[in-house]
């Protein structure tokens, strides 16, 4: 189940491990670059930069455990 509300199974794109410092330079650039949020997943650990993630980019997978990404 997504922490993000968004209550999809679908798989994404791209999975980021770790929506850090770096990770989440990397989603704001992909993002950025006009790519589609709902491609985008990350997996973070703390409650608290899960909460961040998703006020700062809307519309991006925020998830607490792995999700299905396409092969």
């Amino acid at each position: 189940m997504s922490d993000s509300g968004s209550g999809t199974d679908v798989p994404v794109e791209l999975l980021f491990l770790g929506g850090g410092r770096m990770g989440g330079a990397l989603i704001g650039g992909l993002l950025g670059q006009g790519h589609p949020g709902e491609s985008i997943a990350v997996v973070e650990r703390e409650t608290d930069r899960r909460a961040e993630l998703t006020s700062t980019f809307p519309g991006l997978r925020v998830e607490s455990t792995p999700v299905p990404a396409r092969t």
